[in-house]
């Protein structure tokens, strides 16, 4: 494309268009304006479209993975079939049959039983992810790799997939080759409470 026809579709577009405006270096910058801008028009969230794998249990998963669904992500939370999250019962206080700490940092989710302990669970979780941009999980450091569920396997069949980790102890082991000894001291104190 010429240099006068790019000015000439970017300047038409950027007068017709609030959200594509012409910059000094002749390309074009999308701009999405805040929500506010947009009364009456639809909410847009900036992780609209974004799909999130919730692999997460207790607090720091599922209260990241509810931030991101208040942003605007569509977030699959895996639970055991049953009982499924544990935190389902802590109480009181409840709301109905379920916890208000369960309901304080679930909202925002879809949620499916899965039982991860059976290769059919496995295997969806598996195709889930394959179609998933994130997967949050907060299990014990190695348990997902022992299921065939960890970075490592995901990656090879869902390339396009942000893993993320959330422990409170190190994901290296304690002793052997793991990382420097000062690393192994804070993580074992973390997880002792010792700190």
């Amino acid at each position: 494309m010429s240099g006068s026809v790019l000015i000439r579709v970017v300047s038409y577009l950027s007068r017709t268009s609030q959200f594509l405006q012409p910059n000094k270096t002749k390309c074009v910058n999308i701009r999405r304006p805040f929500t506010a801008k947009l009364q009456g028009e639809g909410q847009i969230r900036p992780l609209d479209g974004v799909k999130v794998l919730d692999l997460t249990r207790v607090l720091a998963g599922p209260f990241a993975t509810m931030i991101l669904g208040d942003l605007g992500a569509e977030v699959i939370k895996v639970e055991r079939p049953g009982s499924g999250d544990e935190t389902r019962a802590w109480g009181p206080p409840f709301v109905g049959e379920e916890s208000a700490y369960f309901l304080s940092v679930n909202r925002n989710k879809k949620s499916i039983a899965v039982n991860l302990k059976d290769p059919k669970g496995t295997k969806l979780v598996t195709e889930l992810a394959k179609v998933c941009d994130v997967l949050v999980e907060n299990y014990l450091p190695g348990k997902l790799n022992e299921m065939g569920l960890g970075y490592e396997e995901l990656s090879k069949v869902a390339p396009q997939l942000i893993y993320c980790s959330i422990t409170g102890c190190s994901q290296w082991p304690y002793f052997g080759n793991g990382p420097p000894n000062i690393r192994k001291d804070s993580s074992a104190r973390s997880c002792c409470a010792l700190q």
